[in-house]
């Protein structure tokens, strides 16, 4: 039973998964956090309350959420601290999912006396970890992809209180991953579910390949995201994210657009069969429409929401992919951030664009669409 003594033993080096065991976890721990969109530095904003109800109930200086990506361990929520992440070699969490049981709490008491950590940076130098208890967090597939925790800056014995609540949380934190890989929509904002996004660039890839088509993608993040949430705070930083997307959806009136939440205050948007001026005009049309009519309000202030986007078009008769694709509007979106915010850039045209065969209004897009539809189904 969870918080019994022989639980709360110190964790010692003694005790972890086989190396087949753990690459075969990697791989599935890092498909699994790319999919729901976990691998970023911002918070996770409805995880976040979860985690600050346990440092509040075990009143420790902080508790995280964390997950271990392939060179970070992400803070994806958080409560006592700024950091947003850590070197995944420094992580103790990376310990914590090794453990030959994951559902057994992984218990340092003091860190400095630890021969695992003792030499640790973050023992030795800023933050002077000393304290830490953690519960793995599972996939519905039983990988652990990291971990709930409690750290202190002083030693200290766990309690079984203190698991208890860990134990609590990780439950929510299971149940609301589950959802999430059970829903095809943000539940959030209303938009596609990164996953499905995936799906939808994908079947347009092959799409375009046969044709010859254009395809453009879209890479949208809102401004200062995080200056919203610690000024008006997380409910009016989710009222943005709602609020953004609609916007942007708002604008997609074309058969085969489509908009999913990339994660965090970020968005993507797939516009195919569409020339690379039109693009730029789609996105020039966004990025207005959410300056116009996207703000959140608390005492008397008021604040305008506002977005930078990176964009590419491609031919199909080029050579790229859909990872070349999102890169290229990644890179094209923290060119417009570098720039002063609040406007669009556009990556150089991936093929040449007299070698397509554009749909060039709508109703002809949703024939083109519709007479390819049985191969498309074939393809999935």
């Amino acid at each position: 039973m969870v918080g019994e003594a022989s639980e709360l033993k110190e964790a010692s080096e003694a005790g972890g998964l086989d190396q087949a065991t753990l690459v075969r976890h990697e791989a599935a721990r890092l498909a699994f956090i790319r999919d729901l969109g976990l691998d970023r530095f911002e918070e996770d904003v409805v995880i976040h309350p979860v985690v600050e109800m346990c440092q509040r109930l075990c009143r420790t200086p902080v508790a995280l959420f964390t997950v271990l990506g392939t060179e970070h361990q992400y803070f994806c929520a958080r409560s006592g601290t700024k950091l947003t992440h850590t070197p995944r070699e420094f992580a103790f969490c990376n310990e914590a999912v090794q453990a030959s049981n994951p559902r057994v709490p992984y218990v340092v008491v003091d860190a400095s006396r630890h021969p695992k950590f003792r030499i640790n940076p973050l023992v030795c130098q800023q933050p002077h970890i000393r304290f830490y208890l953690g519960l793995p967090v599972l996939t519905p597939a039983g990988i652990p992809i990291g971990a709930i925790c409690l750290i202190d800056y002083k030693p200290r014995l766990a309690t079984a209180e203190m698991v208890e609540a860990l134990s609590l949380a990780r439950d929510i934190v299971e149940r609301e991953l589950l959802q999430r890989t059970q829903a095809q929509v943000d539940a959030l904002t209303g938009v596609l579910m990164r996953r499905e996004v995936d799906k939808a660039l994908e079947r347009e890839l092959r799409r375009v390949r046969r044709q010859r088509a254009l395809i453009s993608v879209m890479m949208i993040d809102i401004d200062n995201f995080k200056a919203i949430n610690d000024e008006f705070g997380h409910l009016h930083g989710d009222e943005a994210l709602r609020q953004t997307a609609a916007a942007i959806d708002g604008c997609l009136n074309r058969a085969g657009d489509a908009v999913g939440r990339w994660g965090g205050e970020e968005f993507i948007c797939v516009a195919p069969s569409i020339s690379q001026d039109n693009a730029q005009q789609l996105a020039e049309r966004i990025r207005q429409r959410v300056a116009d009519t996207v703000s959140v309000s608390k005492n008397g202030r008021s604040k305008r929401v506002t977005v930078s986007i990176g964009g590419v078009t491609a031919v199909g008769s080029g050579l790229f992919t859909a990872l070349s694709l999102i890169g290229a509007a990644d890179t094209a979106l923290y060119a417009a951030k570098r720039a002063g915010r609040n406007r669009c850039v556009f990556a150089p045209m991936i093929g040449d664009q007299t070698d397509a065969r554009p749909v060039s209004s709508t109703a002809s897009a949703a024939q083109a669409i519709k007479n390819t539809a049985n191969q498309i189904a074939a393809d999935q």
